[in-house]
């Protein structure tokens, strides 16, 4: 067995552009399609049916995915792509992971639950739901598939970019009790996700005087979920009328 080589040096946090790994999450309408739109070599895998208002490419190109097969098709076809030196994007865009997982991925797991619990589904049993498959199954698959998905993506050699949307959860501590904007996503995958990405970017849009001003934001607080790893990205960021120049600004720290 070789000797594995010991390191001499820290390792410096990563800014090559194709090793990032992206959440960006914020409520409704705040831009975040808009801003990842901006890069020239940006693809969307669109599952939400929303971009027709952005000049951006986009798979597929008439209908958003609504089934894990076309998932697949889509995540086959860019792998080819990328062994065929056809494959010219930096940065593939899932939007939203709200839409990827109900209905795709939700569907194909009630789908094979019913296909295992066959027998106990003639004897009553019921299982319309993720929660209702047995032994919490359900959700122990729902993020083995997911986290199948993006293993693929991050193979393509791009910055993998996830857009969800937030919800307020109350958090409750022997001292305190507030409220915490966090992903719109729950259970083991919510924590999965939240783990998964090296930056977390937290859109807010706040009406000041018949407009709405928009911050991102990358440091964690009890108010909201955000990060950036090795502090790459500065927080709070506040985005400007130049859909453009925000996304450039995010750009121009990385390599």
């Amino acid at each position: 067995m070789a000797a594995i080589a010991i390191p001499t040096e820290k390792r410096k946090a990563s800014r090559i552009w194709t090793q990032q790994k992206f959440l960006m999450i914020g409520q409704a309408g705040t831009g975040k399609s808009e801003f990842w739109a901006q890069g020239d070599r940006t693809l969307f895998i669109d599952t939400e049916g929303n971009l027709n208002h952005l000049d951006c490419f986009k798979m597929p190109v008439d209908k958003p995915v609504r089934t894990m097969d076309a998932l697949r098709d889509i995540v086959t076809s860019l792998i080819q792509a990328k062994q065929a030196s056809k494959f010219p994007f930096d940065t593939v865009v899932v939007d939203t992971l709200d839409k990827l997982i109900s209905p795709a991925v939700n569907d194909e797991l009630i789908i094979r639950a019913q296909t295992k619990y066959r027998g106990a589904i003639e004897k009553g049993m019921q299982i319309n739901t993720i929660g209702d498959i047995p032994d919490g199954n359900g959700w122990a698959w729902q993020k083995e598939l997911v986290n199948n998905v993006l293993d693929k993506l991050c193979l393509l050699d791009v910055a993998v970019v996830l857009i969800g949307h937030v919800q307020q959860k109350k958090i409750e501590t022997p001292t305190k009790k507030y409220d915490s904007m966090t992903i719109n996503i729950g259970g083991q995958l919510g924590v999965g996700m939240l783990g998964w990405a090296n930056h977390i970017l937290h859109v807010e849009g706040l009406p000041i005087g018949g407009k709405i001003e928009r911050y991102v934001y990358s440091l964690p607080s009890m108010e909201r979920e955000a990060k950036s790893h090795g502090g790459i990205v500065p927080s709070p960021t506040k985005w400007g009328q130049d859909a453009k120049d925000n996304y450039n600004k995010l750009r121009q720290l990385f390599t």
